[in-house]
């Protein structure tokens, strides 16, 4: 496998600040802290605005979207929405407590599993909402990634533990990855941030960090790659302790992981990984990204934040008034 050469496209600066970033193709959707889902269309290297779907109330924590127009969004109040089209389909107010994290789309679309912070997983129907299957973790569930074929389900928590499920929900398999978690300066730091199957469905690709120190968080990007019973076979390091977590990536047609990783302000990079080897083979340099999706064989795009961002507030502008940060979409081609 050869280093892909990438480069960056002009970016599109977008009215808000997006928390996360799914996509099908060339349609994609970005979920926002204003609780507002909004969508684009890549045409080529433009980005334009289709729409938004409104009726969440928190941030905008996790989404996901299937073919057929089916979207579905979870926020930091607990609530659940999905819309089709440009239509709100079914809404769960309060399924949780607390924060709901992650929601993941089974690869048939006719569930969408939902995980909490509270330990609880949901699967519920994509066409009603109503609960499939329910059972509780024990833990702050962080990241969902359904194999391939959809018969086994991966959830992972915040001590950097992993559970694997069979589609109906039945646990089937547990194991720990050392080095995910760490308490520091009375704060819990760390978490598996994503997880994703590789291309045989034998393998996970675990993500977050190896935290080095909590109040002004300190941490190295890791991606840690096991098989299916979580034997460690390749442990990846992605940069220094001012470099954060990875925190989300997508499958390249040609078999690699893109991975976009950020930590203190104005870090941050792209990064490609081949999990069979276990290397990184290039990287590119982007303001914080947090979220990546794969419009084609040669295109990217990475959600990010603009450049000169303001990590404490602190920085003013030229007329003397607070600068606030918004986020940008970033197409990236990767030949």
């Amino acid at each position: 496998m050869k280093p892909a050469v990438f480069k960056l496209q002009k970016p599109v600066p977008l009215d808000a600040q997006m928390a996360c970033l799914r996509g099908d193709g060339p349609n994609l959707i970005a979920g926002g802290f204003d609780g507002v889902a909004r969508r684009y269309r890549a045409d080529g290297m433009s980005i334009v605005a289709t729409g938004a779907f409104n009726g969440l109330t928190g941030w905008l924590t996790g989404i996901d979207q299937v073919p057929g127009d089916f979207v579905v969004g979870v926020d930091s109040h607990g609530n659940a929405m999905s819309w089709k089209g440009d239509a709100r389909l079914w809404s769960r107010p309060s399924l949780s407590a607390g924060w709901l994290r992650a929601a993941a789309n089974s690869p048939d679309g006719k569930f969408v599993a939902i995980a909490a912070r509270d330990g609880s997983l949901r699967l519920l129907r994509t066409d009603t909402g109503a609960t499939h299957k329910e059972l509780s973790l024990g833990d702050d569930l962080m990241s969902l990634a359904w194999s391939r074929d959809g018969s086994r389900l991966a959830v992972g928590n915040l001590h950097g533990g992993v559970v694997v499920l069979s589609s109906g929900l039945t646990v089937t398999g547990k194991f720990d990855i050392p080095g995910f978690f760490k308490i520091d300066r009375l704060q819990a730091v760390g978490g598996i941030r994503r997880l994703a199957w590789g291309p045989d469905d034998a393998t996970l690709v675990a993500m977050g960090a190896e935290p080095r120190t909590g109040g002004f968080v300190q941490a190295i990007p890791r991606v840690a790659v096991t098989d299916a019973h979580g034997k460690l076979m390749h442990d990846l390091k992605l940069g220094g302790e001012n470099e954060g977590f990875a925190l989300d990536s997508a499958w390249h047609p040609d078999g690699w992981l893109a991975v976009v990783t950020s930590g203190q302000p104005g870090t941050g990079k792209i990064h490609q990984i081949d999990v069979l080897s276990g290397k990184a083979l290039a990287s590119v340099p982007v303001v914080n990204p947090h979220g990546i999706t794969m419009v084609s064989r040669q295109l990217m795009v990475v959600l990010a934040t603009n450049a000169n961002s303001s990590g404490n507030g602190k920085v003013k502008d030229s007329g003397g008034t607070y600068r606030g940060n918004h986020s940008v979409l970033q197409p990236v081609t990767a030949v």
